[in-house]
């Protein structure tokens, strides 16, 4: 998400921790983490995940 409101989707292509070692998740709150999308973010960029929609049986 933009300040301006654009929305631009992305897909994570690496998620590495501070050692340089490869992750496949954030596993643990406050770690730190580089990921990289493929495209360069701008400052106050906000990254948030699609939740799957799955489905509700009544």
């Amino acid at each position: 998400m933009k300040p301006d409101g654009q929305n631009i989707e992305v897909t994570v292509k690496r998620i590495v921790d501070e050692n340089g070692k490869d992750m496949e998740s954030c596993p643990h709150p406050k770690q730190n983490l580089y990921i990289d999308l493929g495209i360069q973010l701008d400052k106050y960029d906000i990254l948030r995940r699609q939740e799957e929609e799955t489905e509700v049986n009544s």
